[in-house]
């Protein structure tokens, strides 16, 4: 991810932020079987961690 310019690295913010935020707000609907919740809570797990680390480097 080094290799990245910055308004690339601010490209993959938004959009993981995005992805955060709608996965977010799909957990709080609480409308979701047990297979979707844990894919859910997945991809918010893993979009914060990616974003952790884009943002320090960034």
């Amino acid at each position: 991810m080094k290799d990245l310019t910055f308004a690339e690295k601010q490209f993959i913010i938004s959009s993981l932020n995005e992805t955060f935020h709608n996965a977010q707000n799909k957990l709080n609907a609480g409308n979701l079987g047990d297979v979707e919740r844990a894919m859910i809570e997945q991809t918010v797990k893993k979009a914060k961690e990616i974003l952790l680390k884009l943002e320090l480097t960034a």
